[in-house]
């Protein structure tokens, strides 16, 4: 067997970009992070899939029409979502309802009212300690929680818009912190000890 070329792109950047084809990430993407050339990153993965680091090789590029949704950072989008939640719970101070209607937004562009009330209802369902009623909880709940949630975002500069007349959505600029306080959750080192402060 012929002894493959040696990719273009520096062992820790080969690294990278093979575990982002792992996860999925297509090969433009990967190079849009990592600064490199398509070409470079396209054949540095061809090399991975010859030693065997990799097995296929990802799509080209995101679909024309994929939502922002489907391109959560590799390193949330595999977690379970209960993980996710209690991370936004501590990382945000948010309540369980609160950090699931964050989910939520994290998930879709825009978020319609009749959602995040379902969001509540099966919130509702899932707690046991209290009795079920066949009392619907009132509507208007979503906008009390959204009202909520802007004031604790305040201090992180993340903010909910209201697409008038239908529901809510993740300001971009928002939508990218918690994605790097996500990630850099994620990616610390978890301690016993308690955050000081």
């Amino acid at each position: 067997m012929p002894e493959a070329e040696f990719p273009p792109l520096e062992p820790t950047f080969a690294l990278i970009a093979s575990r982002l084809a792992i996860e999925g990430v297509p090969v433009c993407a990967i190079a849009r992070a990592l600064q490199k050339a398509s070409a470079d990153v396209g054949e540095t993965l061809r090399y991975h899939i010859e030693i065997g680091t990799i097995t296929e090789l990802p799509k080209w590029d995101w679909p024309p029409t994929s939502r922002r949704a489907d391109r959560l950072p590799s390193s949330v989008k595999h977690l379970p979502e209960s993980s996710v939640v209690m991370s936004l719970e501590r990382l945000l101070k948010l309540t369980p309802l609160e950090a699931s209607f964050m989910l939520v937004f994290l998930k879709r562009d825009e978020v319609d009212k009749e959602t995040l009330h379902h969001v509540i209802e099966t919130q509702r369902a899932l707690r046991r300690s209290r009795p079920n009623t066949s009392e619907p909880t009132d509507p208007k709940m979503v906008d009390v929680i959204i009202c909520k949630m802007r004031t604790k975002f305040r201090p992180y500069k993340i903010q909910i818009k209201t697409l008038w007349g239908s529901g809510y959505y993740l300001a971009d600029d928002g939508r990218d912190i918690v994605e790097r306080l996500l990630g850099a959750s994620i990616d610390a080192p978890q301690t016993n000890n308690p955050p000081v402060g």
